[in-house]
Order: C-alpha cells, then sequence, then structure tokens
C-alpha cells in the first residue's frame, strides 16, 4: 500500500522527466495489491528502483541529461 499511496503522491511532470508513466506504475502495483505473488514483486521494484528516480526528477536531477543526475 505504501508504493501505491507513493506513486500516486507523486507530480505528472516529476513522471515525466523521469521518464515513466505514472498510470502503468499505478495500475501495476494496484494489481499487486491484489495479487500477494505479483504484489512482493512490484512494490518493491518501484520503490528501489523507480521511487529514487522520481524523487530525483523532483529535486531537480533529471537522469541522462548533461549535469543531471547521472554519474
Amino acid at each position: 500500500m505504501w508504493a501505491l499511496l507513493d506513486a500516486a503522491h507523486r507530480p505528472a511532470w516529476a513522471w515525466a522527466l523521469a521518464g515513466r508513466r505514472q498510470v502503468v506504475w499505478l495500475a501495476a502495483i494496484l494489481f499487486g495489491v491484489l495479487t500477494l505473488i505479483v504484489g512482493l514483486v512490484v512494490a518493491p521494484l518501484y520503490l528501489v528502483r523507480i521511487r529514487p528516480e522520481l524523487a530525483a526528477a523532483e529535486s531537480g536531477r533529471v537522469p541522462n541529461s548533461p549535469g543531471g543526475g547521472g554519474p
């Protein structure tokens, strides 16, 4: 549920800057909530991989851009 609430809370512009689709992730997480096995994969994937990208976009670090959040 935490992943679903977090994904819904993020602004659309942060999703766009991160190159991700909010609707797809919300649907996947919601489906995961309804089916425990899928949820055990999707929610941690969102929290570990996607959430940091969104947080970086919200703070102004755009991945894969000159001077952005890349290594």
